[in-house]
């Protein structure tokens, strides 16, 4: 999610008391900062607009509002929102995590983190078969090198007569055909890359349940305050 940018300016007393404008990284931004925007570019942190000061912001990609919205003075400011009209300035009051576009990329981080009700089963069947392999893959191990010392199997199948190494290859096969471990991995690699997959295109995944669950959705209902738009993800 890059609706917000890495810099901005902000407006800072100099030597003589006089406030010029100075550009630093939004990370380093503190609440109560005197942030500049111009004309174009995005909010970087939320805030309220200080008097004096009005512009028009579109909000689409953030709020799916699609169209712009007046911000006069005392009127709060969303990041990630795009100045249209004229610049802005407004007195930072959420920044760093408690801004609404980090609140957004921790919805996305806790989705990719979250297990769907089948992962659950995967992970019950996993601590059941797991086990199982590798006891399978021991035992093939045993049999073969037992019988390599036997002398039941022929010489020309041996690898320079080592007969460890030659029953390592049977054991290691099958654990590599039972390949236990794509059953755990399988299903939060699915929703890990989903999520991300959906807030690349302007969707938000609350969790993986719903993300299980979507498949079965027939119809969408929205509210007289619903909002559809077409905004592209920066």
């Amino acid at each position: 999610l890059r609706l917000a940018p890495e810099y901005c300016n902000i407006l800072a007393p100099d030597a003589n008391g006089q406030f010029v404008r100075r550009q630093t990284s939004v990370k380093h931004l503190q609440v109560g900062d005197i942030v500049h925007v111009a004309l174009g570019e995005r909010v970087p942190c939320d805030g309220l607009v200080r008097k004096g000061c009005d512009a028009l912001l579109d909000q689409s990609q953030v709020t799916g509002e699609s169209a712009p919205v007046r911000k006069m003075a005392g009127d709060m400011v969303i990041s990630g929102s795009i100045v249209r009209d004229a610049s802005l300035e407004f007195d930072a009051t959420r920044v760093g995590k408690d801004s609404f576009i980090n609140q957004l990329v921790v919805l996305v981080e806790k989705a990719q983190a979250s297990k769907a009700p089948i992962q659950l089963v995967a992970d019950r069947i996993s601590a059941i078969f797991v086990p199982c392999i590798v006891a399978l893959s021991f035992l093939t191990f045993v049999t073969w090198y037992v019988c390599c010392g036997l002398h039941l199997v022929p010489q020309q199948w041996l690898i320079r007569d080592e007969a460890l190494m030659f029953s390592f290859l049977f054991a290691n096969a099958v654990i590599v055909v039972a390949c236990p471990c794509a059953l755990g991995l399988a299903t939060p690699t699915a929703v890990m890359v989903g999520a991300g997959v959906g807030a690349r295109l302007g969707i938000l995944i609350k969790s993986g349940a719903a993300l299980e669950v979507a498949h079965k959705v027939t119809s969408v209902v929205l509210d007289k305050t619903g909002t559809l738009t077409e905004g592209n993800m920066s």
